[in-house]
């Protein structure tokens, strides 16, 4: 076990963690009653003790905990897997803490120890797991979590930017094989990341960043001296939450074959009756941050200009965390629906000048049924959705378009903004100015968005620029 914690970089701030005297007290006491006789497999306060150190260390390394993001949201899925990981990882601990605890009441002469012996074995035994060993563990918590976090960020831009870089510190303290991996490039969906996506060993410093524009060349794999990563920490924790992998030494054979959240317990084996009492704990904890989340569409009723309006709803994050919820839930509210931007005098103008009509409000809104519909909008013959994570771009189109163009047809005229944003993508947004919310609501809404090429525009003389 020792040779597990090697630590090579010499990376580890042990001023990161404030160990109590709560886990203290509570071996102590443990140590008691095995001495006395009782048959302790599992211990809740002790459980709970050892859990939080790495939960505070998933807070840290990622910079959010469960309770500050939306649980609709992938940040929300990737705390969730590394908080059940560290749960997971806690039930085990104590298993074998306490087991390792039980076998010390036998010398090595196979006697029965005193009780002052068997205390001071235990007193080292603590030191050891609680200790040296718990921060060491606390500090992969937040390195594994910094990277998580990242990963998950780089997810989001991945099709803007494919690439990842695998960066190591470069100095004497780095571990020559993690230096070998040192500059390799790979795209982000790469098979390479599965196993070398850092940290790849206890205090790894290494870290991988994402390369901007899609202009680079990916290493290719005779070039790549691969590095000895051990098998405990061949995965990469941004895809699978997992902190600690079920190579870890407190971990048993049937961890790796487990499928379920509660696990698949033995009903003989007192390890796995433990992790199902730590996943359980863990659920019950991941509802309580559900319950206290920042919702990323927190409702904050605004007052709004024009008669008989009614109030709106406004997310305080953004059209992408708004457009985020409306798609991951089924029920949504149909009177939700969201400002984004302001309408420009000269399209109010325009508008008032053509059909003698005038816009009720100088929001501009997006409908929750329109973030459905168009999710696959346009058709694939005529172009593509905008990514969510871009959706930011609308407003910027209507704000600052290339070109705008009326749209008529029986019933409406709508406006067309186009903006170009490279060689390939040009994003058009539909506006309709006056669209009846209900008898007493008119709106300005963004009806229909999409990505097209220049063949998608369709006949310009359907059109009429008007700017």
């Amino acid at each position: 076990m020792p040779e597990l914690y090697r630590l090579t970089d010499g990376a580890v701030d042990n001023g990161q963690l404030t160990i109590d005297n709560e886990i203290d007290d509570i071996v102590h006491s443990l140590a008691q009653r095995i001495y006395d006789g009782e048959k302790i497999t599992f211990d809740r306060d002790l459980f709970n003790a050892t859990v939080k150190p790495y939960v505070d260390g998933i807070t840290k390394g990622y910079g959010k905990s469960l309770a500050d993001v939306d649980w609709y949201t992938p940040d929300f899925k990737t705390l969730e897997k590394l908080t059940e990981n560290v749960f997971k990882f806690s039930a085990s601990k104590n298993y074998n803490t306490l087991r390792d605890m039980t076998n010390a009441l036998i010398g090595p002469d196979g006697t029965i120890r005193t009780f002052d012996e068997f205390r001071t074995v235990v007193d080292h035994m603590n030191a050891k797991y609680n200790h040296t060993w718990l921060r060491t563990e606390y500090n992969q918590a937040v390195a594994s979590s910094q990277n998580a976090a990242r990963w998950t960020d780089y997810g989001k831009h991945a099709d803007k930017n494919p690439f990842l870089q695998y960066q190591a510190v470069m100095d004497a303290n780095t571990r020559a094989e993690h230096a070998a991996l040192h500059g390799v490039i790979k795209r982000y969906d790469d098979e390479f990341w599965d196993k070398y996506y850092p940290p790849n060993g206890w205090g790894c410093r290494c870290e991988v960043i994402q390369l901007p524009g899609k202009n680079h060349k990916e290493t290719p794999a005779a070039d790549i001296k691969y590095c000895n990563v051990p098998a405990a920490f061949k995965v990469n924790v941004g895809k699978t939450g997992k902190i600690f992998s079920e190579e870890h030494p407190y971990f048993m054979q049937r961890c790796k074959n487990c499928r379920t959240q509660l696990g698949n317990p033995d009903p003989n084996n007192p390890q796995c009756q433990a992790c199902q009492y730590g996943m359980a704990q863990c659920k019950t904890f991941v509802e309580e941050c559900k319950v206290k989340a920042k919702d990323y569409a927190a409702k904050q009723v605004a007052s709004v200009k024009g008669e008989g309006r009614n109030q709106i709803t406004k997310s305080k994050d953004g059209i992408v965390d708004y457009a985020q919820k409306i798609l991951a839930q089924r029920n949504y509210q149909s009177r939700e629906y969201l400002p984004v931007g302001v309408v420009k005098q000269w399209l109010q103008d325009d508008f008032q000048k053509r059909i003698g009509g005038k816009i009720a409000d100088t929001d501009i809104i997006i409908l929750p049924e329109h973030i459905t519909k168009y999710r696959e909008h346009p058709k694939n013959d005529k172009g593509k959705v905008v990514p969510i994570e871009e959706y930011d771009k609308i407003i910027d189109v209507v704000n600052n378009p290339d070109n705008v163009y009326i749209v008529k047809n029986n019933k409406y005229e709508s406006y067309a903004f186009t903006k170009r944003y490279d060689d390939h993508r040009i994003i058009k947004v539909i506006l309709h100015p006056n669209y009846k919310k209900d008898k007493d609501t008119s709106l300005c809404i963004v009806k229909s968005w999409g990505i097209i090429d220049e063949s998608g525009m369709g006949n310009k003389a359907q059109f009429e620029q008007i700017k």
